[in-house]
């Protein structure tokens, strides 16, 4: 009887991972999946072939600020600032400073400092990018080496021309079409737009002059449904109000919302989980299962009550359905923007946000994960 119950218990199991959008049954570290969903770790040096700063960095830009990657038929989309070139005031002649004796004593500063409070710690979560000192934002794309996962610096493919933008374009997400041609989506100040051209390194030309969705949203994600279960040709999902949003559409081009996507909060696995507020930053892969059959999968921000950032996964076979994965799929808890992007049925790469640290303004670094972890890419 124990033999029957086991063999059972093994069948079930078994059904259960052919079923799953989540991947494959559970791997090592024993309880999590792979099947390329996660975990994810950052890429190594020889891996990307890019100045190893910060680790797992797969572009190489030195000047501009960036952020929100996403690699379209190798293709590397970002969006990109050049730094604001700033007017030093004239500080006049020497002579006008004063003389020394004008600063003062020491004792002017009084002899009863107090305390140092340096407040509270600082969150572990990303660091912001100060947009005001750079140039407004623009789509650059660049092409991809010969050997390697990382990118060079890329060139200027689309800018903000219309005034529902505000002056700047960012989020860029690309999707090749089966006749060559391609589509690149952007969010700027009024909403979503979408640009198309003849082929994934040609020139991108606005369609329309008003926005594809309209309002206070963030980061476009779309894929054609070709091979999936989904009823519409295209779908799109997107950031509003700390939520996530979907949308149809037949052709790429006109689209229908079809409301917000139910996704349980990702709980806290422990004391330094804290409480998640909102959700965003969607990022969206068809993917080709090992069993042959195409899973929706879509990666997003878990955003916490103390700032920080989780990022996890859920699956769908219909796109509008999804099936949350519940677990954090990078170990990081700052990286944003998660950009999927599978290259067999078992391996799958995770382009994210983070810091590049170093002196003057923050500039943002992209960064590229890698699963299963236990891979490495030539």
């Amino acid at each position: 009887m124990r033999r029957v119950r086991s063999i059972a218990l093994v069948l079930a199991l078994g059904a259960s991972s052919a079923c799953s959008t989540l991947g494959s049954a559970p791997g090592q570290p024993e309880g999590l999946p792979h099947g390329g969903t996660g975990p994810f770790r950052l890429a190594q040096a020889e891996e990307v072939d890019v100045p190893p700063t910060p680790p797992g960095s797969t572009l190489f830009e030195r000047t501009r600020a960036v952020e929100n990657g996403m690699v379209a038929e190798g293709f590397l989309f970002y969006a990109g600032a050049d730094p604001l070139e700033i007017e030093m005031p004239d500080a006049g002649m020497p002579d006008d400073a004063g003389a020394i004796d004008d600063a003062g004593t020491i004792d002017d500063a009084g002899t009863d400092a107090g305390t140092a409070d340096a407040g509270p710690p600082p969150p572990e979560g990303p660091l912001e990018i100060d947009w005001s000192v750079f140039e407004p934002r623009v789509i650059v794309r660049s092409a991809p080496r010969d050997e390697g996962l990382g990118f060079d610096a890329g060139s200027e493919v689309l800018a903000a021309t219309h005034e529902w933008e505000g002056g700047f374009v960012r989020d860029p997400w690309a999707v090749a079409l089966e006749d060559s041609r391609a589509l690149l989506y952007y969010a700027a100040e009024g909403g979503i737009g979408v640009a198309q051209a003849a082929s994934i390194d040609g020139s991108f030309v606005k369609v329309g002059t008003a926005p594809v969705i309209a309002g206070d949203v963030r980061r476009p994600t779309v894929i054609e449904t070709r091979g999936t279960e989904a009823e519409h040709a295209f779908l799109m999902y997107f950031e509003r109000d700390g939520t996530l949003v979907g949308a149809s559409s037949g052709d790429g081009l006109a689209w229908v919302e079809i409301g917000t996507l139910d996704l349980p909060a990702l709980a806290a696995r422990d004391s330094r989980d804290a409480e998640e507020i909102a959700i965003g930053g969607p990022g969206v892969v068809a993917a080709r299962t090992e069993a042959g059959r195409a899973v929706i999968r879509l990666y997003y921000e878990s955003r916490r009550s103390d700032g920080q950032v989780l990022i996890t996964m859920a699956g769908s076979f219909d796109g509008v359905t999804f099936e949350p994965l519940r677990i954090p799929v990078v170990q990081d808890r700052a990286l944003r923007w998660p950009a999927p992007r599978q290259i067999d049925p078992r391996v799958t790469l995770l382009y994210m946000q983070g810091e590049r640290g170093g002196r003057g303004a923050e500039r943002g670094a992209l960064l590229v994960g890698i699963a299963p972890a236990g891979v490495t890419l030539p």
